[in-house]
């Protein structure tokens, strides 16, 4: 569940075919995810998410509660109406807070933009690591154009049947 795992370079979404050729997958219905579409050159880019599978719109709450491993977890992400320039691209500042076994476990900024097409793209997140109420470290964070990070799509903005996602993009902590 932690933030800080999902992707430290950037978490990329890739729409694949089972099998053929380019315009056999269209013809199928099934498209190859171009993900320079999030580039920073590649805008514009807007704020105003509103991919219907991932629409991000100030003042949305979501509470997402379960065991993770041996203790409950509980997650709530609120999509803020604050905004953050990364890599020259204004982005749309999204709040996760973590609670294990109801101790405060990270409070992460997420940074998240809408390319031209409706794709949902990840641009880094800030993250702050609490153990007994104190900030213990910062694992996980990463933002697009430090240190080589690359953005991502975690929502394609066209629909695809017979796709698979799969993350391709982890990079290890160091």
């Amino acid at each position: 569940m932690k933030s800080s795992q999902i992707a430290a370079g950037a978490l990329v979404i890739l729409l694949t075919a089972c099998s053929g050729n380019a315009a056999q997958r269209e013809l199928e219905g099934t498209i190859e995810m171009d993900v320079s579409i999030c580039n920073p050159s590649e805008g514009p880019f807007s704020i105003e998410i509103t991919n219907p599978y991932m629409p991000l719109l100030p003042g949305q709450r979501s509470v997402l509660e379960g065991p993770d491993g041996s203790k409950t977890g509980r997650v709530q992400i609120t999509v803020l109406d604050d905004t953050e320039v990364v890599a020259g691209v204004e982005t749309r500042v999204v709040e996760e807070r973590e609670w294990l076994d109801n101790e405060l476990a990270e409070v992460s900024l997420n940074y998240f933009v809408q390319a031209a097409d409706g794709s949902v793209c990840y641009y880094g997140e800030q993250v702050d690591d609490y153990r007994g109420g104190e900030i213990v470290g910062h694992g996980g964070a990463w933002r697009v154009g430090e240190n080589g990070a690359l953005p991502g799509v975690v929502m394609p903005g066209k629909k695809a049947m017979f796709s698979r996602m799969v993350r391709v993009v982890e990079m290890p902590m160091l």
